[in-house]
């Protein structure tokens, strides 16, 4: 090769060189990238549901009330939980919570539940529109976690860059149990998560406005709104729009009107829902029901989730779940402790660095003090510790070191270039050691192998994580088909607090508890149906310490007998359901 060869050919190269560096600084190029990864994402989850997507039974009380919303126009379960049927109202077969039933069984507004119409109205309409059955169920939560996934990337793209929006979807690809159920299942914290993001980006929208009109400050509260009545605990992040008001309202960026705006349209529509409820209870049972139901709800929230009605349990319940930050980061203690104080840091460190371009700024404070009061909310106050009442924080937590990494990168050549860029590149090797921990993951698709481990992993953790519990798609398929061939005059029932109300789902039955047969006539059709929550391998003995195999098998002999002593008649069974004849 010649010298002008050889240096027309490195020309080329550099050619080539500076097209692709400038192809990837093209924005559309990278939206188009970022597209792709999303639309993989989603694809990923959708056929893991095809094949491991069986509907909890948690998501199957709230398809059942959207069911009967559809097709009845009634927001009421099909799920009866009153052993007496001739009560109108009064506390379930438990003595735990004050429900409302009508001549069916059916419960209005039932008192445990904490999902609220955000989620249950989306899949009404989907279950009106296309009917009942398997996806039908999935799709409107399909369709939140895309919302979710292209509103977090846009949040991240307009204030990190394509980094940041990119390492987003990276640790959603190495974590995937973090949307394993609450992605595809009806659940409400997917619904919420995205109006919260949806109302931050408004309200800052709003802050920066060169004519700040009321209407955006009112829009941010509606969207906000809509997330308190997906799960009611989004109050928690949502309190970040309180703080960035009090911050912009002494530095005279914000007036008095915009915040009462905001705040009552906050509550605008969880004062509709309330007013629904009060209507509909007050006209067909009474106003002194509709009270005690209220005072049911609300001793739901006290009790089974604030902690405000109970002491502190100690130190290690505070240890454990604080330990749940090791869902976003590498499980060692220490790597954790370190991923958290990063988090904590980001907030102010961002707050500062952006401090020439308020509506980042302000969004990086709102990201920031709703994973803050979240979290000292959770680790402080909850009661039972349940990672699903932690989901939200861990999501902006995502946000906050995505945003942290691509914004450490882009000052790591300024002054002191020594520092930025140090930590930079530490930044970067923590991310990587969380990533390795998750090597199982690091598979096109989700494998079997990696349920196994997953699995593996629920038995040795002494705490309920994610993901909690699997069933497969063709064993929910199989009984319902059983359930569907029984006489129409046949009944559904179930032991003890074991409801298998995602089967009711299905079928459109009422499932009824076994003691309110006595009240019935007898059919001699009837069937008790035994459910995941009492023979599948993925239940514990113990929700509070790791489990040996040895236990496990232990545990698993026990539950035969006890399905032996229920269910003498057996005449249907997989490894997750049974059903036998009741005579």
């Amino acid at each position: 090769m010649t010298g002008h060869q050889f240096e027309f050919v490195e020309y080329g190269k550099i050619l080539i060189m500076k097209k692709l560096i400038h192809l990837y600084q093209n924005k559309y190029f990278q939206w188009a990238v970022l597209t792709i990864i999303i639309v993989y994402q989603l694809g990923r989850l959708i056929i893991f549901v095809n094949i491991y997507g069986g509907v909890d039974h948690d998501s199957g009380w709230f398809l059942g009330v959207a069911r009967s919303l559809a097709e009845r126009g009634t927001y009421t379960t099909l799920v009866s939980t009153m052993s007496d049927p001739t009560l109108a109202a009064g506390l379930d077969m438990n003595g735990e919570f004050f429900q409302i039933q009508d001549k069916e069984g059916r419960v209005y507004f039932f008192a445990e539940g904490t999902v609220g119409p955000t989620q249950v109205m989306p899949d009404a309409l989907m279950i009106k529109l296309f009917g009942s059955g398997f996806w039908q169920f999935r799709v409107a939560s399909l369709l939140f976690y895309l919302a979710f996934l292209s509103l977090a990337s846009w949040l991240l793209f307009s204030i990190g860059g394509f980094g940041a929006a990119f390492l987003f979807q990276l640790i959603f690809f190495f974590y995937p149990h973090l949307t394993v159920f609450l992605g595809y299942e009806s659940l409400g914290e997917v619904p919420a998560i995205t109006c919260i993001l949806a109302s931050f980006i408004i309200f800052t929208k709003a802050t920066v406005a060169d004519k700040k009109k009321l209407r955006w400050f009112l829009l941010s509260g509606l969207i906000g709104g809509l997330a308190l009545t997906a799960k009611l605990v989004s109050l928690l992040a949502l309190s970040s729009l309180g703080l960035l008001w009090l911050i912009l309202y002494f530095q005279k960026r914000i007036t008095l009107k915009q915040g009462l705006v905001t705040a009552l349209s906050l509550l605008c529509f969880p004062l509709i829902w309330e007013t629904i409820q009060l209507i509909i209870i007050t006209q067909k049972f009474g106003f002194d029901t509709y009270l005690q139901h209220g005072q049911g709800r609300l001793n739901v929230i006290l009790l089974a989730g604030s902690g405000l009605g109970e002491q502190v349990k100690g130190i290690e319940f505070l240890w454990y779940k604080f330990s749940l930050i090791s869902d976003i980061s590498h499980p060692h203690h220490a790597l954790s402790l370190i991923t958290f104080m990063l988090i904590t840091l980001a907030g102010p460190w961002l707050a500062w660095r952006l401090r020439n371009h308020p509506r980042q700024q302000n969004l990086v404070i709102l990201l920031w003090g709703g994973w803050l009061v979240h979290t000292t909310w959770f680790i402080l106050l909850s009661e039972n510790g349940w990672v699903r009442h932690y989901w939200a924080a861990l999501i902006l937590a995502v946000l906050l070191l995505s945003l942290l990494w691509s914004i450490l990168w882009r000052y790591a050549r300024t002054r002191p270039v020594w520092l930025n860029l140090s930590l930079a590149v530490g930044v970067t090797l923590l991310l990587g050691l969380n990533f390795y921990s998750q090597k199982q993951a690091a598979t096109f698709l989700m494998s079997d192998d990696l349920i196994e481990y997953w699995y593996q992993k629920h038995l040795a953790s002494s705490r309920i994580g994610l993901a909690w519990m699997i069933v497969p798609r063709a064993d929910q398929a199989a009984v319902v088909d059983v359930i569907q061939q029984l006489p129409s005059t046949s009944r559904v029932f179930y032991p003890e607090n074991y409801k298998s109300a995602e089967i009711a789902a299905f079928t459109g039955r009422i499932f009824y508890p076994l003691p309110r047969r006595q009240w019935m006539s007898p059919a001699k059709d009837d069937v008790l149906i035994i459910g995941p929550a009492v023979i599948s391998r993925w239940r514990k003995p113990s929700e509070t310490k790791p489990v040996s195999q040895a236990e496990q098998q232990t545990f698993v002999r026990g539950i035969v007998e006890y399905v032996k002593q229920q269910c003498p008649q057996i005449i249907f069974e997989n490894s997750n359901y049974i059903l036998c004849a009741l005579n």
